[in-house]
């Protein structure tokens, strides 16, 4: 009943406020490569695998990784093959089974029912949900999942759905967006919850900015580009990598207040929040591996990044947000080639720096022992390249207000 409250309390006291906001609809931020298989190909299963992603940054290879911990997954509209999806993944890549039965793997709509979950008209978020849940699987398989799916994308639902995500799990990762406006500021409250990590993509179309990686209370992730050279990890910053000033949103003071922090902005003066904060791989080009819609894929964009992340804080066992990413003795590495260019407007760019940039952020959040590491068993994808989905392409947006009814 407490939950209930919470969700309907929440929900009347935007509506009143922020109709506007509530309407919009949230961007899932994947892309899939569309590269042409070679003939010699047609059978094989291309993209990084797990371990591959393990390697790169020295993340643990236990398969009881996160144990103990709950990773919630937020998007919209049901899914009705992403348990039998996940189970192939597992089988492929020799994860542990993650079930409903044995209590690994949960799905649930936005209120925390099992049932009547509306379906996606457009198809479009059934690649999302799949990239979120297998990477989030693959880097810690020791940590339970959640999936909570909104009834749809418009900010409305999706909200209800990550009310329900922070009040049953630790990690909550958020790969979508939408771009920035006066009213999100009304909706900052929704991520604050004792003990909860939020995560939030960068979004996919270079030098922009979205919400809610804008959130003060949030971390937001960027993207990279991992390439090989004589079995040598080379990460640069993703072309298309999300970030840059938030026009709205407060500044994050503990961000403000870390050195290289201060050295960007005595170069470059903001008012505004900074994102992103730190980033992983995310270019389809150099892609992950995924099992979706009964076939393999290699697929990227900061939808691939955020889990990331997710995943390796569940490996932590606290809370991790800007106190425990600017404030503790982590290693990144530190991304100082690349840049990142706006799809909308070719003029806005972002560049990498020595230190914090828009870009990458702090970096690749990396374990001591990988700096000089050498990779090998690559399965780096041979695709020259990619394209957008077409929902990253155009922010669609609806003009009527949505209303949330509870008997």
């Amino acid at each position: 009943m407490k939950r209930v409250m919470l969700v309907c309390l929440l929900t009347v006291v935007m509506y009143c406020h922020c109709q506007d906001v509530l309407s919009k609809r949230f961007t899932p931020f994947y892309i899939i490569s569309d590269a042409p298989r070679q003939r010699s190909q047609e059978n094989s299963i291309r993209g990084f695998s797990p371990d591959d992603i393990k390697s790169f940054y020295g993340f643990s290879t236990s398969m009881t990784a996160g144990s103990g911990s709950v990773i919630s997954i937020v998007a919209a509209y049901e899914s009705n093959s992403i348990e039998e999806e996940l189970e192939v993944y597992s089988r492929q890549f020799g994860l542990p089974s993650c079930t409903t039965l044995n209590g690994c793997f949960k799905k649930v709509g936005q209120n925390g029912s099992s049932v009547n979950i509306p379906i996606d008209p457009k198809g479009s978020w059934l690649p999302e949900i799949s990239l979120d849940v297998q990477i989030a699987h693959a880097i810690s398989p020791g940590a339970r999942i959640l999936l909570v799916l909104a009834n749809s994308d418009t900010v409305a639902d999706m909200l209800v759905a990550i009310q329900y995500a922070k009040l049953n799990s630790n990690y909550v990762s958020m790969s979508f967006g939408f771009e920035e406006t006066p009213d999100q500021l009304s909706l900052e409250n929704i991520f604050v919850q004792p003990g909860v990590s939020f995560f939030a993509a960068s979004g996919d179309s270079g030098a922009t900015v979205y919400y809610p990686s804008s959130s003060p209370n949030v971390v937001a992730v960027g993207g990279t580009t991992i390439s090989i050279t004589s079995n040598r990890i080379n990460e640069t910053g993703w072309i298309l990598s999300g970030g840059g000033q938030s026009k709205y949103s407060s500044p994050n003071r503990i961000q403000q207040k870390h050195n290289l922090v201060k050295n960007f902005l005595a170069k470059n003066p903001s008012s505004g929040r900074l994102i992103p904060d730190v980033s992983f791989i995310a270019d389809p080009q150099t892609g992950m591996a995924i099992y979706t819609n009964k076939k393999w894929q290699v697929m990227g964009g900061t939808s691939a990044s955020c889990p990331i992340l997710a995943a390796r804080a569940s490996q932590t066992g606290t809370v991790v947000n800007a106190e425990f990413l600017y404030n503790s003795s982590l290693l990144f590495r530190d991304i100082t080639v690349g840049r990142s260019v706006s799809t909308f407007k070719s003029s806005d760019v972002n560049n990498c720096y020595v230190g914090y940039d828009l870009v990458t952020g702090l970096g690749s959040w990396i374990e001591p022992d990988v700096l000089n590491a050498t990779f090998r068993n690559s399965a780096i994808v041979s695709s020259k390249s990619s394209t957008l989905n077409q929902v990253n392409v155009v922010n669609v947006f609806i003009v009527m207000c949505t209303i949330i009814l509870f008997l």
